[in-house]
C-alpha cells in the first residue's frame, strides 16, 4: 500500500510539474535562459507542492478503500501497518451495540460447543 502511495504523490506532482512548465513556456514568444530558468524554478516548486498534496491525497483515499474492505487477512494487514487500521477496527466495535462484549463473528453457540 505505501508504494501506491508515494507512486500516486508521483504521478500528482508530475502531472502538475510539466503542466506548469508547458503553460509557462507556451505563452512566450521567445525562450530565452531567463526565461527557462525561471519557468523550471516555478514549475519545480509547484511540483514539489503538488506531489505533498498528492502524497496526502493517495493517503487518505487508498486507507478509507481498505477500511471499507473487511478482508480475510484483515488481522495482518493491521499489524502491517503500524496498528492505524486496528485503531479503525476498534473504533467500530465501540459503536456496535454492545461492542466488544457482543462479537459477531467467530461465535460459538452454546449448543454447537457440545
Amino acid at each position: 500500500m505505501t508504494y501506491w502511495i508515494k507512486r500516486g504523490g508521483r504521478m500528482f506532482g508530475g502531472v502538475v510539474f510539466f503542466g506548469v512548465l508547458i503553460s509557462l513556456l507556451a505563452g512566450a514568444r521567445t525562450i530565452d535562459n531567463a526565461l527557462l530558468l525561471r519557468a523550471l524554478s516555478i514549475a519545480l516548486a509547484s511540483g514539489i507542492g503538488s506531489w505533498f498534496v498528492g502524497f496526502i491525497i493517495s493517503d487518505i483515499v487508498l486507507k478509507g478503500i481498505l477500511a471499507d474492505f473487511d478482508g480475510e487477512n484483515e488481522a495482518m494487514e493491521n499489524l502491517l501497518e503500524g496498528g492505524i487500521l486496528q485503531r479503525f477496527q476498534m473504533m467500530k466495535e465501540e459503536f456496535v451495540p454492545g461492542g466488544e462484549e457482543m462479537p459477531f463473528v467467530n461465535v460459538i453457540k452454546a449448543d454447537e460447543g457440545k
